[in-house]
């Protein structure tokens, strides 16, 4: 008694948890979340006496996460409050109109808010309560370092427009000369896009 104990809950794919409370224990506290598979840890001081330990599993959807940042910055990392590596958001994201950055996370259906950190270049992890909407037909705007979710973006996809001419060559064969230029569109929910720099800055390891 009176020990620690160490709570791994482990989701099926595609599910993760939604809530979780142990009656009677006040100091339990989630330690780590895995954004890929879900996993979360759970500690707690073990009482004198039984425990039981409630948890809902739902399933997941993708969230598209925008943040407007308070000044001119070069980069901004955002993570789950709890101790995770940092993810790099995508700047050129477009929140209806609204200049800021992206990115994208899986979380259970049915939540309202999350708490996410943002890290801005090389400042602190600041952590925010960051609402979830269904969509930004009626977004009103953002305030400097606020950010806000959109949820179930399972549809989003990537768009390459790619330049370049067709000529023929010495043989008198039609050739297709594509490396002009490349731009990469990453859309969603139809009503909100970002221009790309790179293809490789399209999927993080946190997108499925």
């Amino acid at each position: 008694m009176n020990e620690t104990v160490r709570l791994v809950v482990s989701p099926d794919e595609c599910f993760g948890v939604y809530s979780f409370d142990i009656p009677g224990v006040d100091d339990w506290e989630l330690v780590s979340r895995d954004a890929d598979t879900g996993v979360e840890v759970y500690t707690f001081t073990m009482p004198y006496q039984d425990v039981t330990v409630n948890v809902e599993l739902r399933e997941t959807t993708m969230y598209t996460i925008f943040y407007k940042a308070a000044s001119t910055v070069t980069s901004v990392l955002y993570r789950f409050s709890t101790g995770e590596a940092g993810f790099t958001m995508n700047a050129d994201a477009q929140a209806d109109g609204t200049a800021c950055w992206g990115g994208q996370m899986r979380g259970v259906v049915g939540k309202t808010s999350f708490q996410i950190s943002f890290k801005v270049d090389d400042g602190n992890w600041e952590d925010q309560d960051c609402v979830v909407v269904d969509d930004l037909t009626s977004f009103s705007g953002m305030s400097n370092g606020s950010a806000v979710l959109v949820a179930g973006d399972e549809n989003a996809f990537i768009a390459a427009f790619m330049w370049g001419y067709y000529y023929t060559d010495s043989n008198g064969d039609l050739q297709l000369r594509d490396d002009l230029g490349t731009r990469y569109y990453f859309v969603t929910c139809g009503l909100v896009s970002r221009r790309l720099s790179s293809n490789r800055n399209c999927v993080g390891k946190h997108r499925r």
